[in-house]
């Protein structure tokens, strides 16, 4: 009120607050529902929730024991259109697998400016570069839309991926494949300018840039 805002503006403001506290509620809840259920009942509703984000997902194809892990370790997490999940260059404490709803993923470009790289959905998931590379986070991803996550955490992450080394290196190789943004590329011709790494290999210059500001 004492703000003086605009009345439509005001309008917008509590519809937001409104929606974040039914959000906040929902979360709540879920987190109440399945502490109440037995533990393979648990087990099968999150199999039913992330049946294409992870038990389906083709990047899991013929990897049964991970699969079973990550849903042994899975937490669900729902979030509002327009919150933040992840910010680029904070620490990373987990990965996601996207149930429902989409993303949208941000990179800085070469002047340090915000840009719009893609939209993600189901099966997709994010958040493992920095676990994998054990750098800070390599991007900013927004909810678009109301979603649903898989949330990994860092140490079952780890667990995972020490217990099924094949996974770590398809998680790689899936990394070397997709992330070659127009930030990568400026910092990496960067690193090349170096004397003293421009002869160095591109796949170290490649795993140097994880660890460039």
């Amino acid at each position: 009120k004492n703000l003086k805002i605009p009345e439509k503006l005001k309008i917008e403001v509590e519809g937001f607050l409104s929606h974040a506290q039914s959000g906040l509620d929902s979360q709540l809840e879920l987190d109440d529902f399945l502490k109440m259920l037995s533990p393979s009942l648990n087990k099968k509703v999150a199999t039913y929730i992330y049946a294409q984000s992870v038990v389906h997902n083709p990047f899991f194809s013929g990897q049964s024991d991970s699969i079973k892990m990550i849903m042994q370790y899975v937490e669900t997490k729902l979030f509002l259109p327009e919150w933040e999940v992840v910010r680029q260059s904070d620490e990373a404490k987990s990965m996601y697998f996207l149930a429902r709803g989409e993303c949208d993923v941000f990179i800085k470009d070469a002047n340090k400016n915000e840009k719009f790289v893609k939209t993600l959905s189901s099966p997709d998931y994010f958040g493992e570069v920095a676990l994998i590379k054990g750098c800070k986070r390599t991007a900013t991803v927004t909810s678009k839309s109301y979603i649903t996550l898989a949330e990994i955490s860092k140490e079952a992450f780890e667990l995972i991926c020490d217990s099924n080394p094949t996974l770590t290196k398809r998680f790689e190789k899936n990394i070397r494949k997709n992330y070659n943004d127009e930030w990568k590329k400026f910092v990496k011709r960067s690193i090349s300018k170096i004397d003293y790494f421009s002869k160095l290999p591109d796949k170290i210059i490649d795993e140097a840039f994880y660890f460039f500001e």
